[in-house]
């Protein structure tokens, strides 16, 4: 075990108790699964979701799952009590896009060179959840912008994109693949 994993676990009940991260460990009979938590707590009634998945447990819904039950507690009044919590990934992962869009985010735009990760900026997508937003997963909802991951020309919101449940883009899609 590395230093940085040694570190890992007093760094996270360090940041539980100052209230700025709150962090779970995802576990499916046996070894562990992922974590996932609401990141970058401001006070003010806004969260950021994230997560990792190891590598043997991606494609099962695992993450959608937790998702759900940690977005109901940031959401509740018993809980974090959030209004806003938000979700961001690097240009191009699009499995956490489909978990994203499963969960009912909403795509709100692209950030350019927005994200940092180990030292490196990449262009990120983000999209976010209001307490009060309808949390059906947007493919479910007919006649609304549903984006999809695979689009590389994304323009207007005005209309669903009829390519995403096809696995065909779609010109009225939201979700880009790749920057410009």
């Amino acid at each position: 075990m590395g230093r940085a994993s040694e570190d890992f676990v007093p760094q996270v009940a360090g940041e539980w108790t100052a209230g700025t991260h709150m962090t779970w460990a995802v576990r499916e009979s046996g070894p562990l699964a992922g974590v996932i938590g609401l990141y970058r707590l401001d006070g003010k009634g806004t969260g950021e979701l994230g997560s990792w998945v190891a590598r043997p447990a991606r494609g099962r819904g695992i993450v959608t799952e937790a998702s759900r039950a940690v977005l109901d507690w940031g959401f509740a009044t018993e809980g974090l009590d959030l209004a806003r919590i938000e979700w961001m990934a690097v240009v191009g992962n699009t499995a956490s896009a489909h978990a994203a869009r499963a969960l009912g985010f909403r795509y709100e735009g692209l950030r350019r060179q927005g994200l940092v990760s180990r030292g490196r900026r990449s262009d990120g997508w983000m999209a976010a959840l209001l307490r009060t937003d309808d949390h059906t997963p947007l493919s479910a909802r007919r006649g609304r912008m549903i984006p999809c991951p695979r689009c590389p020309r994304c323009r207007d919101s005005s209309s669903s994109c009829a390519g995403a449940s096809r696995g065909s883009p779609s010109p009225a899609c939201r979700w880009r693949t790749s920057p410009r």
